[in-house]
């Protein structure tokens, strides 16, 4: 994979984050963003193993996990 593609990642990423926000229950609201964390946590051990390069802090931040 291409830096490209971790960009296309982390937006689709950034982009379900956004999703979640409009729902109105908070209980539900705090799952999806734990099953979220628990996505971007299994790409980026897949992502490291495709390239012992990729930066999971810079993925992370790009995927707004971190606030």
């Amino acid at each position: 994979m291409t830096k490209k593609d971790y960009v296309k990642l982390a937006r689709l990423v950034q982009e379900l984050r956004g999703q979640i926000s409009q729902i109105e229950s908070e209980e539900v609201k705090k799952v999806c963003y734990l099953l979220t964390q628990i996505l971007v946590g299994k790409l980026c051990l897949m992502l490291k193993e495709d390239n012992p390069r990729f930066n999971v802090d810079k993925f992370k931040q790009a995927c707004q996990l971190e606030e």
